[in-house]
């Protein structure tokens, strides 16, 4: 196997060939989109070789874009390079490739495939009502039958989940699978196959015949009872009459278990994280907490650890490293979320039980194997919103958010979310996080309008002349219908933001720019827990409120303990991050300590196991195998974080 060559040569391996297809590629000339075949040969090229090895056809498509591309060629590269991003797991990437076909060629036949490429990217498996309407409307000529693959199949899912049934249901699954099976990409082969498993049983599958299904299911069976020559014999045969099928990776993998012995060690648990490279900072930071978090339970179980260097394709290799030559059962990590998608893909395929470390949306649905520690920005939404809404009656908001994928995706669902709670979301804007001013941004979320509103902008500029101030820094109060404003960012940019609104007289935090204004409370997730945003901010933010999982003040005797551990051991404050990894480690070893003494029986035991005394605020896991955790609201306090609570009514007030 490849991993069993010297890194070097290892490393060669995998850029050889990318290299070499991009000299044939600069070799041949490179075809214009006409009438009768309008893909460019380079994309058709792509194409061809991504079913194998995906990694390469982005090579093939990025370096064309990196060199001198033929502006009529652009779209069509950029389109495909975006969905490639797409089906490789990285929709961050993705969307930037979208997004730019989408605004840098708003009148060409790709423009609206852009468009729909971007709504996939941000909709994950649970496209909210907006992104259903988008993918079921736009005709996308021009579009990889990938795409189309995938709307068909996200519109069948939604309308599947809402309880329809009959021809409309099947019309669209139907669709999927003449798309899937058009474009004979085995990521979206399975997807379909899936869709059609739970919404058609007994209808054969794209890329997958019945009678496959259960060869490779007696396969795995015959190896859980240690039947290595029936499991053998099993998962060649699948081989030889699916090759090309979307699980033959499964079987391969099988044979890969048989040949090991299929060894396991119950006192093994791997790890996946960045511990070299850019993202090293954090990978090294939670290694630490891990072996802080080992000790701490006087567990037998050893820690494996692999670095993944922030690599999709050695995320992949350090996973089979893991159960095959060191036996571990149950695998935690890895931390980003393109390395988190290929690691969940393959560890359904090994069948051995994975703690993501990653925020990414939909990475455990329809896969048993794969469970989820991290606390999810969606998560976070609905709590804010159930505080806002019902605790603080507040029904209609403003949104200020980065423009990046994160803050697109964050914005698009407190829209949602705040939609089913029957609240509205008025205005939304998006800014540049990298500036490093944000009033154009403020100024643009209360819509004002000089020109309307010039005879007040002469009258309050006379005011200011008059009492001896520069009337040239007077600007007009907003006029806005919102009573809050959702800023989804970290909390260093927060701070600058809230000071950008205060400076266009929006009364935020304990700041009134006016007698008699009425406060605009701002809100936000746990990004903002710091408190240095309570110094950086002052008044502007004082008692803006977020959710959190993780209270490092908590009195409670765990939490305490935790805390003063964690401290003697770092000398720093635990964080959210510290507190989730160390109930992760705990998950695992739990059941371990209790006899789970192989992968299946560590599985079913996560299904069901109740940490106790959590940090983190989550005990167990939902059927979704997320993490179920308690939210609590934090508000800005004077000079720190500090929790919620309700304010005393007026009239309960002590006399002075």
């Amino acid at each position: 196997m490849a991993r069993a060559l010297p890194a070097l040569i290892r490393r060669t391996a995998r850029v050889l060939p990318v290299l070499l297809a991009a000299l044939f590629l600069a070799s041949l000339p490179t075809a214009s989109p006409g009438a009768d075949d309008p893909v460019p040969s380079i994309v058709q090229q792509a194409r061809s070789v991504a079913p194998q090895d995906r990694r390469e056809a982005l090579a093939i498509l990025e370096d064309y874009l990196a060199r001198s591309p033929r502006a009529d060629l652009l779209p069509w590269v950029m389109l495909e390079a975006g969905e490639q991003r797409r089906l490789a797991g990285d929709a961050t990437a993705a969307r930037v490739h979208f997004l730019r076909v989408r605004d840098t060629f708003p009148s060409h036949l790709l423009h609206d495939a852009a468009v729909l490429g971007i709504a996939l990217a941000d909709a994950g498996d649970a496209p909210s009502p907006n992104q259903e309407a988008t993918l079921g409307l736009l005709e996308a000529q021009g579009a990889p039958p990938t795409l189309h693959a995938d709307r068909w199949r996200l519109l069948a899912w939604a309308a599947w989940r809402r309880g329809e049934r009959g021809e409309a249901v099947h019309r669209l699954v139907e669709r999927a699978r003449e798309a899937a099976e058009q474009a004979g990409d085995p990521v979206v082969l399975d997807r379909v196959a899936r869709l059609v498993e739970a919404t058609e049983p007994g209808v054969p599958q794209p890329g997958l015949a019945p009678e496959g299904a259960d060869l490779l299911a007696q396969a795995q069976e015959a190896l859980a009872r240690d039947d290595f020559q029936g499991a053998r014999r099993l998962a060649n045969r699948f081989l030889e009459a699916h090759p090309a099928s979307p699980d033959a990776r499964e079987a391969r993998y099988v044979l890969a278990r048989v040949e090991q012995g299929d060894r396991q060690d119950p006192t093994a648990v791997g790890v996946i994280l960045p511990l070299s490279g850019p993202f090293a900072l954090p990978g090294q930071r939670i290694r630490q907490v891990l072996e802080f978090a080992l000790a701490r339970t006087g567990s037998k179980v050893r820690l494996h650890f692999e670095d993944a260097e922030a690599s999709p394709e050695d995320t992949v290799t350090a996973l089979e490293r893991l159960v095959l030559e060191k036996h571990v059962v149950a695998v935690i990590g890895p931390l980003l979320k393109e390395n988190a998608a290929v690691a969940a893909e393959a560890a359904q395929a090994l069948r051995i039980p994975i703690l993501l470390l990653s925020q990414a949306e939909d990475l455990t649905r329809d896969r048993p194997w794969v469970f989820r520690v991290f606390l999810t920005p969606e998560k976070q939404v609905r709590a804010l919103l159930d505080h806002a809404i019902e605790t603080q009656g507040i029904t209609h908001f403003g949104v200020l958010a980065p423009d990046n994928a994160y803050g697109h995706l964050v914005a698009d669902c407190f829209a949602a979310c705040a939609a089913e709670r029957q609240a509205q979301v008025l205005r939304t804007i998006f800014y540049d996080p990298e500036a490093g001013d944000f009033r154009m941004a403020a100024r643009e979320l209360a819509t004002k309008d000089y020109k309307a509103r010039a005879a007040e902008f002469a009258h309050l500029k006379a005011i200011a002349r008059a009492r001896g101030a520069d009337p040239d820094k007077v600007v007009l109060p907003p006029e806005v219908a919102f009573q809050a404003i959702f800023i989804p960012d970290g909390w260093q940019r927060v701070a600058l933001v809230a000071s950008a609104l205060a400076y266009e007289e929006y009364a935020v935090g304990s700041f009134r720019p006016t007698r008699g204004a009425a406060p605009m409370l701002l809100m936000g997730l746990n990004g903002w827990h710091d408190d240095q945003l309570a110094v950086d901010g002052a008044k502007y933010v004082r008692g803006s409120i977020f959710v959190d999982a993780f209270d490092p003040r908590d009195e409670t005797p765990a939490v305490g303990s935790f805390v003063e551990a964690y401290h003697e051991a770092f000398h720093r404050d635990p964080g959210v991050l510290d507190a989730i990894v160390y109930d992760a480690l705990r998950f695992v070893v739990q059941p371990l300590t209790e006899g789970a003494v192989d992968r299946h029986a560590l599985r079913e035991a996560l299904t069901r196991v109740v940490l106790e005394d959590p940090v983190a605020g989550g005990d167990r896991f939902d059927a979704d195998r997320d993490v179920v955790y308690t939210l609590r609201v934090f508000r800005v306090g004077v000079n720190r974080i500090e929790p919620w609570i309700p304010e005393l009514p007026s009239e309960d007030l002590p006399e002075p």
